[in-house]
C-alpha cells in the first residue's frame, strides 16, 4: 500500500471528486463493510486538457464493486459576475486611482489616446510582475488559505481552482420529486427555494411575557444602544479574510482594507 501511495505521489496523479456516493465496494449480506477501493487517478496534463471532468458512481448489478463513470463533456458555465482581483492592489498608483475615481467619477468617458497606450518595452519590463499577479489571482480562486503569497505555486493553484469549480457545480437537482439537468431550471429552483425560505407563513405570533426575566442595568443598556465607533469597525474589517467578498458586488475584504482611508467613511 505504501508503494502504491508513493507511486501516486511520484507521478503527481490527481483523484477527481466522486459524485453519487462515498464508497465503491461493499461486502456482506447486509453490506456491513464498505470502502473506497476503486479510483480513477489522472495526470496533471490530463486534468489541464479536460478541466470539466465529472466522476460518478453507477448502480451495481452483481459485482461487489460499483462501476465508475467518467464524463469529460463540455460544460456551459453561467455568466460570471464581477470579481475584484487582489493583485490589482499591487499595481503602481492603485490607491491614488481609487481616490480619484471615488471623488470625481463622471460618465463623460473618452477613448484612450496614443500616450496612454503602453509601449512594447514597458510590457516586457512588467512581465515579471504579471507572473506574480497571476499567482496571487489563482491563489484567490483556489481557496487555499494555508499557502502564503510568494510560494510560486501557480500551476498548483490552477489545478485546485479547477477542482473547486467542479466540486461546486450542480449537474442535477431533485425538484419536486423530479430530477432536472437544465442549468436554467436548476438556477430558478435554487432561487425559488431560498426566496420561499424567508417568507412568513404564520398569520399570528404568540405574545411573550418578559416580566419575570432579568433586567439589565441602565449602564449596560446605554452600552448596547450606542453607535459603533470608527476604530471598532476598522478592527473588525482587518480581521476578515482578504480573499473573501462580503457581498454580491465582488469586492474583496483586501480591497476594503487597502482603501479604507478613502472609502471607510462611507462604508
Amino acid at each position: 500500500m505504501n508503494d502504491f501511495s508513493e507511486f501516486i505521489m511520484d507521478l503527481n496523479l490527481l483523484d477527481p471528486q466522486l459524485a453519487g456516493g462515498k464508497y465503491t465496494w461493499r461486502k456482506g449480506n447486509r453490506h456491513d463493510v464498505a470502502a473506497r477501493l476503486d479510483r480513477f487517478p489522472v495526470s496533471n496534463e490530463w486534468d489541464e486538457g479536460f478541466k470539466n471532468i465529472k466522476k460518478s458512481v453507477l448502480p451495481k448489478v452483481t459485482s461487489d464493486h460499483t462501476p465508475i463513470m467518467l464524463q469529460c463533456g463540455n460544460w456551459e458555465p453561467a455568466k460570471s459576475y464581477f470579481k475584484f482581483e487582489n493583485w490589482w492592489l499591487h499595481t503602481e498608483g492603485f490607491l491614488e486611482r481609487v481616490k480619484e475615481w471615488w471623488t470625481s467619477l463622471t460618465f463623460n468617458l473618452r477613448t484612450l489616446n496614443v500616450e496612454e497606450i503602453h509601449s512594447k518595452a514597458e510590457l516586457l519590463l512588467e512581465f515579471e510582475n504579471i507572473a506574480k499577479y497571476e499567482e496571487i489571482s489563482w491563489r484567490q480562486r483556489s481557496r487555499v488559505n494555508w499557502l502564503k503569497q510568494g510560494d510560486n505555486n501557480t500551476k498548483f493553484f490552477h489545478r485546485t481552482a479547477n477542482a473547486h469549480k467542479r466540486y461546486n457545480s450542480i449537474d442535477e437537482l431533485n425538484v419536486n420529486g423530479e430530477a432536472v439537468k437544465s442549468p436554467e431550471v436548476i438556477k430558478k429552483a435554487i432561487v425559488d427555494f431560498y426566496r420561499e425560505l424567508n417568507i412568513e407563513t404564520e398569520t399570528w405570533r404568540p405574545s411573550g411575557n418578559c416580566r419575570g426575566g432579568h433586567i439589565i442595568s441602565e449602564e449596560d443598556n446605554l452600552m448596547l444602544q450606542k453607535e459603533f465607533e470608527d476604530q471598532e469597525i476598522w478592527e473588525s474589517v482587518k480581521l476578515c479574510a482578504g480573499d473573501k467578498a462580503p457581498g454580491p458586488d465582488g469586492y474583496t475584504m483586501a480591497f476594503f482594507t487597502h482603501c479604507w482611508e478613502v472609502i471607510g467613511g462611507e462604508v
